[in-house]
């Protein structure tokens, strides 16, 4: 009796696994996952090369800066690196820091979210006296092919 219920119970398990495997739920998360994908990708920025991302990205912080008429800033871009979990994919480390004008620092974020390209703020501080900012961002990149 008791392979007899072993294998009732595995006929069951079975019908089951074929009942699932026949619904399209699966199929629709599929191509909503693969529509998903396709959109971040194209948010990524495109480089040939990590020493032509850091520039892409130091050039674009210049231009959000004149742009939102910041001046008398520190821009440090860290080299690109090769994301270990994601190969092919580079993250751009920069810190942009100077003074503190609200209306001028408003207009900078606007800039960097407005921008289609994957940008995250990481950090956004300000202190002393005078009041000065220091923000944190990381730039995503594909290798171009």
């Amino acid at each position: 009796k008791p392979l007899r219920a072993e294998h009732q119970r595995l006929r069951q398990q079975l019908a089951g696994v074929r009942t699932l495997a026949e619904q399209r739920f699966w199929e629709d998360r599929l191509n909503a996952a693969r529509t998903l994908r396709v959109q971040l990708e194209g948010r990524l920025w495109q480089a040939e090369s990590r020493g032509l991302a850091n520039a892409d990205v130091q050039n674009w912080i210049n231009t959000q800066l004149k742009a939102a008429k910041i001046m008398a800033t520190r821009i440090q871009v860290e080299p690109a690196r090769e994301l270990a979990d994601h190969p092919g994919l580079w993250e751009v480390t920069a810190r942009i820091e100077g003074p503190l004008a609200l209306a001028n620092l408003r207009e900078l974020l606007r800039g960097i979210e407005g921008d289609p390209r994957l940008t995250v703020i990481e950090r956004l501080e300000a202190q002393g006296s005078p009041p000065r900012f220091a923000l944190g961002l990381k730039a995503y990149f594909q290798k171009l092919i």
